[in-house]
């Protein structure tokens, strides 16, 4: 046995619930994350995903550079955390320093939740720094 148990009569949709539970919610979201990702990179043929720039305070890996432009990717409800805020700090570094000439934040639903999208505080550092939100 797997070390899974199922009930005798669970069908085939119980399985595959059961199983996706079994893979922690870490790599659950790590790879709704990448899918994001990749689907942006997609859109944009020709991009390249998880580029290093270094910035003022270390570095920042852009998700997604399309050209000059580079594209941060959220899956689910995004809040403006310490993580986030370096996050939009080192973007606008890259953007003072011309080292992109623009950036975009685009913003997934979550597989898991169905959200998605900056809270309110976040949406408005975006605003403020004239960094457009994708959702």
């Amino acid at each position: 046995q797997s070390g899974r148990s199922f009930v005798q009569t669970a069908g085939v949709a119980d399985d595959v619930f059961a199983a996706n539970n079994a893979v922690p919610q870490v790599l659950r979201n790590q790879a709704a994350g990448n899918a994001a990702r990749d689907a942006i990179a997609a859109a944009h043929p020709g991009s390249l995903i998880e580029q290093n720039f270094r910035v003022t305070g270390g570095l920042r890996r852009v998700d997604v550079l399309d050209g000059v432009t580079a594209i941060e990717s959220k899956v689910g409800r995004t809040s403006l955390t310490a993580p986030v805020r370096q996050e939009l700090a080192r973007d606008i570094k890259l953007l003072r320093s011309g080292q992109v000439d623009a950036v975009q934040w685009h913003f997934t639903p979550s597989p898991t939740t169905g959200l998605g999208g900056p809270t309110g505080p976040l949406r408005a550092k975006l605003d403020k720094f004239g960094i457009p939100i994708v959702e």
